[in-house]
């Protein structure tokens, strides 16, 4: 856009006269929280949170582990599902092949 070298953010030539910036922030008060008030309640919050994010990690690890043992069962769950639907619904069709030639 060479008629506005001071433009700015065009979608089709990277420059534009115009643009927009919008931010939206949501916060609330936290009502479960207990205020920390002391420095010896900073150090007890801030030991607990490495407390707890450490127990987290360790589940995530695990979970982790677990992942491909669970995603195999779910395919041998699926595979014998689609066998058992295939086996019934073949097994349909030749009991209405058989009842067709009855009928000849």
């Amino acid at each position: 856009n060479y008629e506005r070298l001071d433009a700015f953010l065009c979608v089709e030539c990277s420059f534009c006269a115009y643009g927009q910036f919008a931010w939206q922030l949501t916060a609330a008060a936290a009502p479960a929280s207990v205020p920390v008030t002391s420095p010896a309640e900073r150090a007890a919050a801030l030991k607990s949170l490495n407390h707890k994010s450490a127990e987290i990690q360790k589940l995530q690890r695990a979970l982790s582990e677990l992942r491909p043992r669970v995603l195999d069962l779910v395919r041998g769950v699926t595979m014998s599902t689609r066998r058992t639907s295939e086996s019934s619904s073949s097994s349909a069709t030749a009991e209405s092949v058989a009842a067709e030639e009855t009928e000849l």
